[in-house]
């Protein structure tokens, strides 16, 4: 929010703004494991009526998985990788100082909603973003992916109950407001 001012304020400086669209939301929770085993994975992400979902390995590694695609996805990956990869130790070296062992992998639970999907969420403004947010993660997180725990006594994945992981996840935007409900309208 404090840079969207900062931005917004430094524009008016040069021009007047008659309106305003969000046209991208990426949210990213993180983890020191992976918060997936692809056995317990309910999804509604689809393409063509199959599941649509693409593994990245690195060798024989899996450094991370996509699902969906275009307007709606979600990258589960390997974050510590990553960085290695782009050469940013600085970013580690934040980790560092708020406890990162300088060992443990630390996942990032990423979603991705283009503007196709903001509009059936009836998202136009920031402040219609920032009054649906914690609805729009309870959709991504209780319905349109989830990881579940297998069930000795029921074949219905949709049923299982959530990992603790996946909890988390859904968790993870506790604070940022109250669920008031929301419907994606297609």
């Amino acid at each position: 929010m404090d840079a969207y001012l900062i931005i917004r304020q430094w524009i008016e400086k040069w021009s007047v703004i008659s309106s305003e669209k969000v046209s991208e939301l990426i949210s990213q929770p993180t983890f020191k494991r992976s918060p997936l085993d692809m056995d317990n994975v309910v999804m509604r992400c689809r393409k063509n009526d199959t599941n649509f979902e693409s593994l990245h390995r690195e060798g024989r590694r899996i450094t991370g998985y996509t699902f969906g695609s275009g307007e709606l996805m979600l990258r589960i990956y390997d974050k510590t990788q990553e960085l290695k990869k782009k050469g940013k130790q600085y970013i580690m070296a934040e980790w560092e100082k708020h406890g990162w062992d300088k060992e443990s992998e630390v996942w990032r639970v990423e979603y991705q909603m283009r503007r196709e999907v903001l509009k059936q969420f009836k998202i136009e403004t920031l402040e219609d973003l920032r009054t649906k947010a914690p609805d729009i993660w309870n959709y991504l997180t209780k319905e349109w992916f989830t990881v579940r725990q297998p069930s000795l006594t029921d074949n219905t994945r949709s049923r299982w109950s959530y990992t603790e992981v996946w909890e988390t996840v859904q968790e993870s935007f506790k604070s940022f407001g109250e669920l008031t409900g929301v419907a994606r309208k297609k």
